[in-house]
């Protein structure tokens, strides 16, 4: 298997595996560096993938931080 492949693997598994309190985390971090709602869906989207809240969701967060 080459380290690639491994690498995608990796990578689905990962992004299964993050719980609410995770991504509550990665909001607010998104958000303390700075970035807007939109760009907090675009991080969150590639990095979560299929968990990912929706833009309605962050926009609502990032409006009461």
């Amino acid at each position: 298997m080459s380290v690639s492949s491994c690498l995608a693997v990796g990578g689905k598994i990962l992004q299964g595996s993050f719980s609410r309190t995770d991504v509550r985390t990665l909001k607010k971090f998104l958000v303390l560096l700075g970035k807007s709602a939109l760009e907090c869906c675009k991080v969150l989207k590639k990095g979560i993938g299929t968990r990912d809240p929706s833009y309605e969701s962050v926009r609502r967060w990032v409006e009461c931080n």
